[in-house]
Order: C-alpha cells, then sequence, then structure tokens
C-alpha cells in the first residue's frame, strides 16, 4: 500500500458502489452510483467533519473501505460512463 503521505489515494466503499480518489489530506473526489445513474461530488475538506471524513478513508477506519489500485478506479469510471447517465449535482 501506498505510503499516505503520497496522493493520490485510491479508496473504495467495501459495497463497490462509491470510489473516492484522494488528492491531498484535504481534498477528495467520490464517484457515486445509484441504479441507472451516477455522480461525482470533488470535496475541498474545510470543516472538522469533512477532515475526519477524509481522514477516515485513508486509514480504512471502521473496515467500510478497501484499497484500489488507479486502474481499478479509473475503469469504474469508464464503465460508468459508458452505461449509466451522470447526474450534474
Amino acid at each position: 500500500m501506498n505510503s499516505v503521505d503520497s496522493f493520490p489515494q485510491y479508496r473504495r466503499l467495501i459495497n463497490g458502489k462509491c470510489y473516492y480518489r484522494i488528492d491531498s489530506p484535504s481534498s477528495l473526489l467520490e464517484v457515486s452510483v445509484m441504479g441507472s445513474s451516477w455522480w461525482e461530488i470533488q470535496i475541498e475538506a474545510k470543516i472538522l467533519p469533512e477532515r475526519l471524513l477524509v481522514q477516515d478513508i485513508l486509514s480504512l477506519e471502521g473496515g467500510r473501505w478497501e484499497v484500489v489500485t488507479p486502474f481499478e478506479f479509473e475503469a469504474f469510471v469508464s464503465e460508468l460512463e459508458r452505461t449509466k447517465s451522470k447526474k450534474e449535482i
């Protein structure tokens, strides 16, 4: 596994419906799917709960996340672009 000092880091929820690209301790891109739609949200962690979320994802807190490779992240996004409709949030 990469050191958490090097970015980007990649994670996904264990259910496989939400992937994360963590660009820094205070910035992440979340890509989620539900049904026939998907969306992405860029989060700039400015308040404590958001910073704690990034920290929890990086440390795999509570067993909810797992490490993925950049290839797995990009394959997930490519598959969504090909098969689902994107919602703007």
